[in-house]
């Protein structure tokens, strides 16, 4: 349903809300980089889409815009590129749509899940080793998804 309002004779129609293909978690493998997209459909007069990371737009997303089948509201598609340096674990991506019927927008996230192979860590107690003392080797390992299994 839409809310429809009147600017001067002009009918104003905000989007609906944003949506992140593939949201609300995005995996990847580390080093892969990072394709968003997200799309605002149904506005008149056509939204806006800003990205935002820790509060800061990030620039550098390509646009198109498509008129829906009553050719009076438009639908916009916005795809962001983040290369692999750029990309933390955990971090949030917001997508925010805008027009002159919601001026302070609508917006939604995902959440960046990088995956990796287990970093293995080998240490030895005591230092140094003598000869005919006792050791003890302690093995830790940081992955995600999380280790399930030593050997």
């Amino acid at each position: 349903m839409h809310t429809v309002l009147n600017n001067n004779s002009m009918q104003l129609v905000p989007p609906d809300d944003p949506i992140i293909i593939g949201g609300p978690i995005i995996s990847l493998r580390a080093g892969d980089p990072l394709n968003l997209t997200c799309h605002a459909d149904n506005a008149k007069p056509a939204a806006s889409i800003i990205w935002m990371r820790r509060g800061e737009v990030i620039n550098g997303a390509t646009y198109s815009k498509t008129v829906v089948r009553d050719g009076k509201r438009e639908s916009i598609i916005s795809t962001l590129f983040v290369s692999p340096s750029d990309i933390e674990n955990g971090q949030s991506i917001v997508c925010r749509a805008t027009n002159k019927a919601v001026p302070s927008g609508k917006e939604t996230s995902v959440t960046i899940d990088i995956q990796h192979p287990p970093l293995v860590n080998l240490s030895v107690e005591p230092q140094p080793v003598l000869e005919d003392n006792t050791v003890k080797f302690h093995c830790s390992a940081k992955a995600n998804p999380a280790v399930t299994q030593y050997r």
